[in-house]
Parts: C-alpha cells; structure tokens; sequence
C-alpha cells in the first residue's frame, strides 16, 4: 500500500498507519481517502466527504467536485497500470501543479466501488504553509486540473464495480 504524505503535513494521530490497515482489512477495498482537518482551524477539510453513490456508477469523477483528499492510499498494482502520459503534460512532463487531481482520477476510475472513504480524521494538512501550490501558482493549478478533468477515462477494473 502506498500512500502519500506531504512534506510539511503530518498524520493526526499515533495509529494513523493502524487505522488504515484496519480499513484496507476491513473493506477490502483497493484505495482510500479522506478524512482531514486543516491545522489552522482544526476543522474537517472542504474536500473531505464520500463519493456520491451517482459518481461512482456513472464513472463521473472527473466532472464532480473533488473531495477525494488527503489522506490518499493505494495498492502498488494500481500505479502499474496507468499510463504514464496521463500524469504529463503536453511538454511530456509531469504536471507542475494539481498533479494529485491526475494520479487520483485514474485510481478512482479503475477501483469504482473498490475505493473506500475513511471517516476518522487521520491527516492534518498544513494549510499555513506560504508555499502551498493554491497560494503560489493558483492560476497554473485551474489550468492543471481542466486539462486533467478532460482527459480519457479509465474502465473500471473486472471487480471494482458491485
């Protein structure tokens, strides 16, 4: 399982690595994400909520609003199978900015029911930092993530859907 942490947040609790495990054993599920709270205020994040039923069926992540933030998780056999351009840009290089939204969306796609929402609070995201890319290069990650959001889908996977 893999699963990203950013350099400056950090996981809200001690058993964070536990809990998790307990959800992949749990829901047999292939994915997960959520749930976070901002460290300024120490309330659950805006992007933070399940998957609409609908969005799942209908394959239509890439057209609802995301909330399928931090903290993010996968199986390694995931990442095998997606196509490396799909995480670049027109230049061929990886996206500068919104670069979550293009690794996310294909994970979604090909694990369908197979991606899990975790409710309890296991990541805090450090929304003071200076640096953060919506502060630094707001205009670049809008770009980003229209190029992303139309890109081609990926088929749900033999036995991601119910």
């Amino acid at each position: 399982i893999i699963l990203i942490l950013d350099g400056d947040d950090f996981f809200a609790r001690d058993k964070t690595l536990t809990i998790l495990n307990e959800e992949y054993n749990k829901n047999d599920c292939w994915m997960t994400y959520g749930s976070y709270i901002n460290l300024s205020d120490r309330q659950r994040g805006k992007f933070s909520y399940q998957i609409p039923e609908a969005v799942i069926k209908e394959n239509s992540y890439r057209s609802a609003p995301w909330c399928t933030s931090h903290l993010r998780s996968y199986k390694a056999f995931l990442v095998k199978m997606l196509d490396k351009k799909d995480l670049c840009d027109s230049d061929g290089k990886f996206y500068r900015a919104a670069g979550d939204l293009a690794m996310m969306f294909p994970l979604l796609e090909m694990c369908g029911h197979r991606s899990h929402f975790v409710e309890k609070i296991l990541y805090v995201w450090n929304d003071q930092n200076v640096l953060n890319e919506h502060k630094t290069k707001r205009d670049q990650q809008v770009n980003c993530e229209t190029v992303i959001r139309n890109n081609k889908r990926y088929k749900p996977l033999t036995g991601a859907t119910k």
